[in-house]
């Protein structure tokens, strides 16, 4: 299993690759995570989220329980 450190030296060097990669990897995370198996049923970024209103307004990850 990789460490944060080693699954972050992973990411693409561009900044904004880097910044949907990462955003990827917190929605998994809130998804697969012990702690939030029960609270979490299901996370978008902002973009795929079924109730988006527009364009990227600053909130990167939404999270569900339904």
């Amino acid at each position: 299993m990789a460490t944060f450190d080693q699954l972050r030296s992973r990411l693409d060097p561009d900044q904004q690759a880097r910044g949907t990669q990462f955003e990827r990897i917190c929605v998994w995370f809130l998804e697969n995570a012990p702690r939030y198996k029960g609270k979490v049923r299901k996370a978008w970024l902002f973009a795929e989220w079924p109730g988006h209103w527009g364009p990227d307004c600053g909130v990167d990850a939404i999270a569900g329980r339904g």
